[in-house]
Order: C-alpha cells, then structure tokens, then sequence
C-alpha cells in the first residue's frame, strides 16, 4: 500500500512537470525497475531510464555541412562528421572539445542523441562529433531519457525526453525528442508580455481599438478563433447611431437619410436616390437615437419581388422601402448592397449592405460605377452624381476630351480644321507645323489663294492676288535671267496697292502694281486689312497704278 501511495505522489509530480505529447508517466520503483503511470491509473513495468547530464546547445534543424554517419560499434564510438565548416546551430558558435550537444533533428532520425565535440570545425577541418559515453548503447539510451539544454536562441532552458517506446538498436532504431517542459518558445510584441509560459496583456482592449490576429495552426487538427460581440456580419450588421429627427422620424427596416441642415436621421424620401445613410434597425421613432446598419446583414422592406444576389436601391415608389435595382449594376443612383433571398412580393427581407454604397454614396462591390464617357460631379447637395460632359466639350469612354466651341461661340473654321493660323486665336503661340505652307508656283498667270505664297514668272505674266486679309503675304519676282514684265492685277471693290515710295496707293478696284520689266524685278506685299496691300520688300521700278 504505502508503495502504491509513493507511486501516485511520484506519478503526479512527473505529471505535473511533462508535456502530454504522447509520453506515458514513468514512475521509480525499488530493485532497478520503472513503472508507467498510464491515463487509465494503471501501471506497466518499464526499462530503467535517466535523468542524463545537461547539454550546451540542441539543435533545431538538420546539421550543418551535410554530416556522414559511422556507427561505431554497436553504437559506441559512433560519430557524426561534417565536412569542411565552423559547427553552429541555435545560437552556438563557439564549438569546444568535449561539449556535449542534443542531436534531435536528423533527417534519419536513428543518428539522434547525446553527443560530444571530439574535433572542432573550421574553414579547413570538417567537424567529428561522438556520441556520449552514456548515451550510446541499448541499455543507455531508454524511453523516458531526459536532458536539459542549458543555452541558445530557441532551446534555452528547454527539456527534451526520448519518447519511443522500442527498445533502441543504436545506428537503426529512431531515435526520437519531444519537449517535456521549459521556457516559454512564445514572444509578445508590446502591450503582450510573456513571462515564462504565461501570456498577458493588460491593455489590449481598449475603446475604438480594433483587434489583429494572425498565426499558423500546427497539428492534426484546427485552430478555431471566436470573439465575443456582433462580429459575424454573415449574420449582424455593422451599425452606426445617429440622433432621430423629431418629424418625420425613422421607422423600423426602412432606409434612413440626415433631414436638412442637421445631424438627424429620417425616412428616406421616394426622391433619395444618392444619399442613403443606413437601414434603421432599432431605436426608430422620432425621439432618442437610432441604430442605423451600415454594413453586413440588415433586414429592409422591399417594395416588391426580389431575386437573390440582385442589386439593392432605395424604392422611388414606397418612401424608405428598399428596391431590387436587377442583376446589372445600376448607375446613376445610390447601390445599396445586394439581395440575400428570392421572395415572390414585397416584404422584410435581409440584405447584405456595401459599406462602400451606403458611405461612399454610390457603387457596388467596393467600386464607384460610372455610365460609359461619364464623370463624377458633386451635386447641389454635395453627392457624386455620374454625367456626362456638355456644352463646349464631349469626352469620349477612352478619355479624350474634344472641344468645337468657346462660351457656346463654335470654333472658326482654321481652328478646327488647323489648316490655317486662325484670326480668332488671340493670344498664344503656334506651332510652326501648324501652320498653312507656303506656297512656290512658276507660270505666266495665276489666281494667289492661300494665305502666303511665292511667284515666279517665267515670262510677262500678271498675277492676282485675293481681296487682302490682315497678315496675307505674297512675293512675285522674274525667273533666272528673265527680264519681263509683271502685273500685280486690280483687286475689285475698293482694294488698292500700296506705291514702292510708301506714300500713296493706287486706284481703289481697278489699280494694279507693275513692273519695269527688268531682269530682278522683284515685290512682296502683305495685306494690313480689307482694303490695303503694304509694299514691304522690292527690288527695280514698281509703279501703283
């Protein structure tokens, strides 16, 4: 009896200091034996087994320099030796003769163990590591085998126990670790503390301070996460609370807009297309606050039929009643979410409500949807309302913006056609590539039309310019070695040309500009308005008739 009291004692304490992955709870009995504590209270007779020397370090990956194993004989003697490298793991770089270290996580696991540094790595001598003297045969090595790590990053203060229950033949048999208790492996990012295995958090949950959660789940199962409160959106509403006005008030599942010039909420009107501000849920009346869903699941009075994942709108029919907008997204008006069931007539149904639509005023989906070449312009009552472009501009859906008239006064002809440099652009400068070419004809006798042209004559000949203009320019001169006559013919109405002495002008209609005839005769003349032709350049006897 008293035995079976000392086995429960000592059975409790080892309970109480091990981890339950697996390990069966080994308790000391006199003559060299070990029982098992097993789940069920009873007992099973074991193999003796160690609490072995501490280790420096242990690993927590594979060896470094892809290390080849010799097992000794049976197992003493046996060695793990890297090729050429400095030995480091875990935070353990200083390797020295006699160390002794915690192999654990081989690829072949029956090269686990206890092992000493016998030779130490460098950048010319490949490390040798051998296991340790009470750790390399049969008998040594026995479930239930436990070993304290006394340094590193990771496995500081750990304790590891062998925790296959075979009898081990060294160099065959896996050899296998589990952690069985010591410091914490967890870390906490201020305001979490970890001290030793306890994690806490004194200021964590604080007003309007949102929660982030992150991790990876480890093992066969799932990790399942819940938060207390009206989280699920699948099934509540994200809310917000606003005072209600005193006339007309809120009513209970019907759209809410803010009454003019004041922070209260109303029932929308059948006009508010554009600036819904939730679905009133509780509190609707016409005094206190009401709770208005803004986001998740939110039951509305539908002004008729609805068609499952159809797009949601305020009813222009029924004030305050929601309306299926159809399976194409609306524009022009405020997206309110998106159908949840399928009914055959009006009623209260659930809706799934876009944040976005109810506080960004318009979408679906997350986005703002725009009719094709239309903007976004804010209203007379500060809402995005989507048009399109008017009046002496259009835009095209690929964003080219064209432009045909000034303050509704269409564009002259040359600024349209850029044909030419155009008198109604007032101020400015113009390309020269936009501008009309100049002209270069030969002949005896020609019509001038374009704005600024070249002559030459090869023989007497007259030439006709048009009625001037402002800025019009013309040069008429004799061909290389040709010595004739030229004639600047008359204008008709009351056009005139301007003498080479600059002083006087010829006859209004009829007058003409002629030449002497001699082989450089040259004229340039420029027109200074309707009537007038300036002489600008010349060269031999000109006379303005």
């Amino acid at each position: 009896m008293v035995r079976r009291v000392l086995a429960g004692l000592l059975g409790l304490l080892w309970i109480a200091s091990a981890s339950a992955q697996g390990l069966q709870y080994q308790v000391p009995f006199p003559g060299d034996q070990r029982q098992v504590l097993r789940g069920d209270g009873t007992f099973g007779l074991i193999q003796n087994f160690q609490i072995k020397d501490p280790v420096i370090a242990a690993t927590t990956g594979v060896l470094p320099f892809t290390p080849s194993y010799s097992n000794g004989t049976n197992g003493q003697g046996a060695t793990l030796t890297g090729t050429i490298g400095i030995l480091t793991f875990d935070g353990y770089t200083s390797a020295t003769v006699g160390d002794r270290l915690l192999v654990k996580n081989q690829g072949s696991s029956f090269q686990n163990g206890v092992y000493t540094v016998t030779t130490v790595g460098t950048i010319g001598i490949g490390y040798v590591l051998t296991r340790a003297t009470d750790f390399d045969t049969t008998l040594e090595i026995v479930y239930g085998d436990t070993v304290a790590v006394l340094q590193g990053t990771v496995n500081a203060n750990q304790q590891f126990t062998m925790n296959n229950q075979n009898a081990i033949t060294v160099g065959t048999t896996a050899i296998t670790f589990a952690q069985t208790s010591g410091g914490s492996q967890l870390s906490g990012t201020s305001p979490v503390t970890v001290t030793g295995n306890a994690v806490g958090c004194a200021t964590c949950l604080t007003a309007n301070q949102s929660i982030a959660i992150s991790g990876v789940a480890s093992g066969s199962g799932t990790t399942a996460i819940t938060l207390a409160g009206p989280v699920n959106l699948a099934t509540t509403a994200l809310t917000q609370t606003v005072p209600n006005s005193s006339s007309p008030g809120t009513a209970t599942n019907k759209l809410a807009i803010l009454a003019s010039g004041a922070y209260q909420a109303r029932t929308a009107l059948t006009t508010s297309t554009t600036n819904i501000v939730g679905v009133c849920q509780s509190g609707c009346t016409t005094t206190g606050n009401a709770v208005l869903a803004v986001g998740g699941t939110a039951a509305c009075v539908f002004d008729g039929a609805t068609t499952e994942a159809d797009w949601v709108v305020a009813s222009t029919t029924v004030a305050g009643d929601c309306h299926d907008g159809g399976a194409t997204t609306p524009v022009n008006v405020q997206v309110l979410g998106q159908v949840t069931s399928t009914n055959g007539a009006g009623g209260t149904y659930n809706l799934d409500l876009n944040p976005v639509g109810i506080m960004g005023g318009g979408g679906a989906a997350g986005s703002l949807n725009l009719t094709s070449a239309h903007v976004f312009v804010g209203n007379s009552g500060n809402i995005a309302k989507d048009v399109a472009l008017s009046g002496d501009c259009t835009m095209a859906n690929t964003g080219a913006i064209t432009c045909t008239k000034t303050n509704a006064v269409s564009f002259a002809t040359s600024a349209t056609t850029d044909t030419t440099n155009g008198s109604n652009i007032s101020s400015g400068t113009v390309a020269a590539a936009r501008l009309a070419a100049t002209t270069l004809a030969t002949g005896t006798s020609v019509s001038l039309t374009s704005p600024r042209e070249y002559y030459v004559c090869t023989g007497t000949c007259t030439v006709t310019p048009p009625v001037p203009a402002a800025g019009y320019e013309f040069c008429v001169m004799n061909d290389d070695n040709v010595a004739t006559v030229i004639t600047l013919a008359a204008l008709g109405s009351s056009s005139m040309y301007e003498n080479t002495a600059r002083i006087a002008y010829g006859t209004a209609g009829t007058g003409t500009l002629v030449s002497a005839g001699a082989a450089a005769d040259s004229v340039c003349i420029v027109g200074r308005d309707s009537t007038h032709y300036l002489t600008t350049n010349f060269k031999g006897t000109w006379t303005a008739n």
